[in-house]
């Protein structure tokens, strides 16, 4: 009931180190042992290793099976010492990336390149970082980008050094900006009759550079208590905070007021770049004609310090009669 059949086919040599022992199926003896040939279609048991050797250009063993059929069964998860396998779990070796392989996108963060992040203003050099980002077989580089640390690139909640700037100057520098702003207000007294201008109630003090403007706003309530009406000058005008004559804003220009035993409102509003210094800033009056003006109320008003304005002069506006010096003359 055996049946030896040479399956070598034209190997030149096959060794069998252990002989096969074949149990025929459904029979409970052994039929072979070690040194027996190799039995087809049954079981076959053996004490010692089979091994096949060959030295032809054919492979030694060569499994055939129907499609679907694994060509191969073992019972044991231990590794095969130099097996050499085509495929993983189905895949080729081409759809796994190399020890020392490069990712298709390793060199960038989230999809985007090193250029696309604003690097730390106080960044430098690490010479401990052994390689750039981009080469996947360094892993101590992983957590660098282009040789920047993650530390050296600003977060997303993050702010940068220099972000409340426009070309390295803060808001108050930037040209026609604000950089200070003051106010005045407050009872005006009597203001005789004189030729020059005087402040009319409290003023304002600023420190200006050289470019610097003062561009301000006042009213105040001015009349007679008897007599006229009378013509006067009134304008916001600037003193050195030390003392001295005061500067109309618009000079030579000016505006002309008329008061009367009716108290009206007098407003100027203008600009003037008076270079650096420290002045009082006011509204002022130029009371040239003989009556003292005594029926007067409170003052208010404010000036602004402005950066380097388009324009460094401008001219005042008076919700009043306004009169150029020829006009007073005439008058």
């Amino acid at each position: 009931m055996k049946r030896i059949v040479n399956f070598f086919g034209r190997s030149k040599a096959v060794v069998l180190a252990v002989v096969v022992s074949v149990v025929l199926v459904g029979a409970p003896a052994v039929f072979a042992a070690n040194g027996d040939p190799f039995i087809l279609g049954t079981s076959n048991s053996a004490t010692n290793a089979s091994k096949l050797v060959t030295s032809g250009a054919d492979p030694a063993l060569s499994l055939v099976v129907d499609s679907g059929v694994a060509p191969l069964a073992v019972n044991s998860a231990v590794k095969v010492a130099r097996l050499n396998a085509d495929r993983l779990d189905g895949l080729d070796a081409t759809a796994f990336l190399r020890a020392n392989g490069k990712a298709a996108n390793s060199d960038n963060l989230d999809g985007k390149d090193s250029t696309q992040f604003a690097p730390d203003a106080n960044q430098n050099g690490k010479a401990d970082i052994a390689e750039n980002a981009d080469q996947a077989s360094n892993a101590g580089n992983a957590n660098t980008l282009d040789n920047l640390d993650s530390a050296e690139f600003l977060g997303v909640n993050q702010k940068a050094a220099d972000s409340d700037k426009l070309d390295g100057k803060e808001p108050a520098q930037l040209p026609g900006s604000i950089a200070g702003i003051a106010s005045f207000s407050g009872p005006v007294g009597s203001i005789p009759s004189g030729s020059a201008f005087v402040f009319a109630g409290p003023q304002a003090t600023v420190t200006t550079t050289a470019s610097q403007n003062l561009v301000g706003a006042a009213q105040a309530p001015l009349g007679l208590s008897s007599g006229g009406p009378q013509i006067f000058r009134y304008e916001l005008c600037y003193q050195p905070a030390s003392g001295g004559p005061l500067t109309n804003f618009t000079r030579p220009n000016f505006s002309i007021g008329e008061a009367s035993t009716t108290r009206v409102p007098f407003s100027a509003m203008a600009t003037t770049t008076p270079g650096a210094g420290t002045w009082k800033v006011g509204f002022c009056v130029q009371n040239y004609n003989p009556l003292t003006l005594d029926d007067n109320d409170y003052v208010s008003g404010w000036v602004q310090v402005v950066n380097d304005p388009v324009a460094t002069t401008g001219t005042a506006v008076a919700k009043s009669n306004v009169a150029s010096p020829q006009e007073v003359r005439d008058r």
